[in-house]
């Protein structure tokens, strides 16, 4: 089963500002949705090769590490260690006075449990639901 999403958010705030809570993965509990339990493995002084455990539901659950860096303008995750593996990226872009931020997904599972879920309740439509919540998340702690 493969899950491509593309969703995004204009923010007011500059690229630094949303950047530097992007790239801070301590802060993610704080912003994003209390449905998603974060644990850090890893916190890399450099950003490349940080390593977080993420649980949806707090029930199944996969790795985010990073893979590369570009400060200000975009951050390369791989999905591994679980229920999906793939790739995902933070996107920011210079949009007239707004700053963009995307935030795209290509997964796959071979997880049968989560192909039979998938079949009932689709996870692409819930991953873009969740990524509202995200996004709301993520103006209201900038906007702290």
């Amino acid at each position: 089963m493969k899950i491509k999403s593309n969703d995004g958010h204009a923010f007011s705030e500059s690229k630094e500002q949303i950047f530097n809570v992007l790239s801070d993965f301590e802060s993610y509990k704080r912003w994003w949705p209390r449905t998603i339990i974060f644990k850090m493995i890893l916190n890399s002084p450099e950003i490349v090769g940080s390593k977080m455990k993420i649980s949806p539901y707090g029930i199944f659950s996969f790795s985010w590490i990073i893979k590369e860096i570009y400060p200000n303008n975009k951050i390369v995750i791989k999905y591994s260690d679980g229920i999906y593996s793939g790739k995902g990226v933070w996107l920011l872009q210079e949009m007239g006075e707004k700053i963009y931020v995307d935030f795209s997904i290509e997964i796959e599972s071979k997880n049968l449990v989560i192909k039979i879920i998938d079949k009932i309740f689709s996870i692409q439509k819930t991953h873009k639901r969740m990524m509202k919540k995200v996004f709301l998340g993520l103006h209201e702690y900038l906007s702290k």
